[in-house]
């Protein structure tokens, strides 16, 4: 398998997504190839920070629509891949629930679970890094009115 050939290709009505694990001098990450537009590569940390939002996050953001789902997929998994590096460990795979495409994202470490569809990843490709940042400080973040600050 090449560095282009993906590993799980995901598709719904409107989006079609391509997926691969690339690795880098600093470490896997996943790679995230919609059919149009931008893609990105997010690594452990990013994707572990998406599996902890509550329900509902992306719609939040105005960036997608009500069917982003959370919880365990109870389908088989068609392909597995894992993106760890020393602060987070996820695993991916490839599930059809409801006849639909989705990929489970599992955060190893901590328990949490997202299943996210074409539509979903295909917005998440379009985020810019301060997104993944602002997802880092909620909900385990510490809250502004708890910070301690060192001098």
């Amino acid at each position: 398998m090449t560095r282009e050939d993906p590993d799980i290709v995901l598709s719904d009505d409107t989006t079609t997504v391509a997926i691969h694990e690339h690795t880098t001098p600093n470490g896997t990450r996943l790679a995230i190839r919609p059919e149009s537009g931008p893609g990105c590569r997010l690594d452990a940390l990013e994707l572990e920070c998406v599996t902890w939002q509550e329900e509902g996050f992306l719609q939040k953001e105005g960036t997608v629509d009500p069917t982003h789902s959370t919880g365990k997929a109870s389908a088989e998994p068609h392909a597995t891949l894992r993106i760890g590096n020393e602060y987070a460990l996820v695993e991916l795979r490839a599930v059809e629930i409801d006849t639909e495409d989705r990929l489970l994202i599992e955060s190893v470490k901590m328990g949490y679970t997202i299943v996210l569809g074409p539509s979903e990843l295909a917005t998440l490709a379009r985020q810019e890094p301060s997104f993944f940042s602002t997802l880092l400080e909620t909900p385990l973040g510490p809250e502004p009115d708890d910070l301690v600050e060192f001098h």
